[in-house]
């Protein structure tokens, strides 16, 4: 793997690319958010591991940039120390696929990494899907509501995709987690980071709650929102 590290402590940053570059992959490293930015835009990598404060530009903001403005797809893992459910959702609100808070075991670190690039580009969908007020495109992978363009990460999407293929089953978290991470271990707050993010980008005030959290049993599009309309293609 080719990776990229963005990380201002030098002493983390030299632990990093040691571990990482002796278990043979190519490592380069920057300090800084737009130093990463500019390496991004110059050159491929396989994965990026950002740290969150950054100095000139935080990493949230790197995120942002990387997939709103320039649609970037390579896997980001965030490493922080900044590790409650909020600072989490915020984190896979602005792109990051992964989210690794400090301190960190190095083999987990490249664990996680060697899923992320095995499973980039999310789930193969061949035929347009669509459920109630929502809309797949897989030729330009879009993600439509009501005729306006949803914007979604990687991980949001094959979420979404796995609810539209069924529309009307209720998925448990074990499931879920299966779908977005394989077989690596997560933990429950991860798949309700993902659910919010994912509620957050399907809301519209006309609409009907789109995910529906049935307790102790898992999540499903709600009827409601199902019933609400076709979509628009």
């Amino acid at each position: 793997m080719r990776i990229l590290i963005v990380e201002d402590n030098e002493d983390i940053a030299g632990n990093l690319y040691d571990y990482l570059e002796g278990a043979g992959n190519e490592v380069e490293w920057v300090q800084d958010g737009y130093a990463a930015l500019g390496m991004l835009a110059a050159e491929e990598f396989d994965a990026v591991v950002l740290d969150l404060l950054l100095p000139r530009l935080s990493g949230m903001d790197v995120c942002r940039v990387l997939r709103k403005d320039r649609h970037v797809d390579v896997p980001i893992l965030m490493l922080t120390a900044l590790d409650s459910v909020k600072d989490k959702v915020q984190g896979f609100e602005a792109g990051a696929d992964d989210y690794l808070a400090k301190p960190f075991a190095m083999e987990e670190v490249l664990a996680r990494l060697k899923a992320l690039v095995n499973r980039r580009g999310g789930a193969v969908v061949l035929q347009p899907l669509a459920a109630g007020p929502i809309s797949y495109d897989p030729l330009s992978q879009t993600v439509w509501l009501q005729g306006s363009e949803v914007v979604l990460q990687p991980k949001s999407l094959q979420i979404l995709l796995a609810f539209l293929k069924q529309p009307q089953r209720t998925f448990g978290r074990a499931e879920i987690e299966r779908i977005v991470w394989g077989n690596d271990e997560m933990r429950s707050e991860a798949v309700r980071a993902h659910m919010s993010t994912l509620r957050r980008a399907l809301h519209s005030d006309s609409l009907p709650v789109a995910i529906q959290t049935l307790h102790g049993i898992g999540y499903r599009l709600s009827p409601e929102f199902l019933d609400a309309g076709s979509a628009v293609p």
